[in-house]
């Protein structure tokens, strides 16, 4: 690879990088902006400051309605590839996928949970764990809402279709690695980063090869309903319903688990780019402006959250 093409196509990744960088920091704005509102609507309305629901739903709310749309045209303006070849894929395939989804998300969430234990040892106080304070505390149909619909659509929207069709032609690995990175910094804390990468990935990986961003929203919907909505819904109501719950999940981690052992030789991607070529992943996805910027962001972030 020239110098000339990786100039161009570090431009290419610098775009999309500022594309999510201003997002970001619109949807900071946005929300701020939201939450200054209903602090004010709580000064005269003391129900609803006392209810965290409101605030959770006024912020979420303005960055699906505001923040993100005007993320997705900053990163539409970059040049994609046409990703119009749907392959179809099985109900028994799907279901496959959903295990080895679930399998992901519980198996990594531990390794998150048990570094974030020896951090929060290390440092004498707990790590925050921002997802649970937050689902804990707003109403279930908001969060059903929220974190099970309103999130699987738009991040799939995001951080799958419009930054796979704008990476693909620089090879399915990078492409799917690259997406799960994204996706994984977005989220702003280190458990939750350390499983949506692999998520990310996975998810990344079904896209590419069925080109049907469809497939991926399903998934990441049913993901979060099982792994946010009734989690806390059965915390909440029955410690018992929670404790089988809890069974049926490692269950299905295992069968997850074992699903991806037995495919593992089908999980191939192609790393080549369009001139035949492999594309140098970290010079030139990470070490450009766009992408260098966001990065050291949304680390800085994770390491505020770990030590709060």
């Amino acid at each position: 690879m020239n110098n000339e093409t990786m100039k161009q196509d570090k431009k290419h990744f610098s775009r999309i990088g500022f594309g999510y960088l201003i997002g970001t920091i619109i949807i900071t704005v946005v929300q701020s902006v939201a939450m200054i509102i209903i602090a004010a609507i709580g000064e005269k309305f003391p129900a609803i400051a006392a209810d965290y629901t409101y605030t959770f739903l006024a912020m979420m709310l303005s960055a699906y309605l505001i923040g993100f749309p005007i993320m997705g045209l900053f990163i539409k303006r970059v040049p994609a590839q046409d990703m119009a070849d749907k392959k179809k894929m099985s109900i028994g395939q799907w279901i496959q996928a959903l295990f080895i989804s679930l399998a992901l998300l519980y198996f990594f969430n531990i390794i998150g949970q048990v570094i974030t234990s020896i951090i929060g040892a290390l440092k004498h106080g707990a790590v925050t764990n921002v997802l649970g304070n937050i689902t804990g505390s707003i109403h279930p149909l908001a969060n059903l809402f929220i974190i099970a619909i309103c999130a699987p659509f738009v991040e799939e929207i995001l951080f799958r279709k419009l930054l796979i069709d704008r990476t693909i032609k620089y090879g399915e690995f990078l492409s799917v690695v690259f997406s799960g990175i994204v996706f994984g910094l977005y989220h702003g804390n280190l458990n939750q980063f350390i499983y949506a990468v692999p998520l990310g990935c996975f998810f990344a990986f079904i896209y590419v090869k069925t080109k049907d961003i469809r497939y991926t929203i399903s998934l990441h919907m049913v993901v979060n309903f099982f792994g946010s909505f009734l989690s806390q819904t059965f915390m909440d109501y029955s410690e018992v319903l929670l404790a089988v719950y809890g069974y049926i999940l490692i269950a299905a981690m295992i069968v997850g688990l074992i699903l991806l052992l037995v495919h593992r030789k089908k999980i191939t991607l192609q790393k080549n780019n369009e001139s035949g070529e492999q594309t140098p992943i970290f010079k030139t996805t990470i070490l450009n402006w766009g992408m260098g910027l966001y990065t050291i962001l949304w680390t800085v972030v994770i390491i505020v959250m770990l030590f709060a």
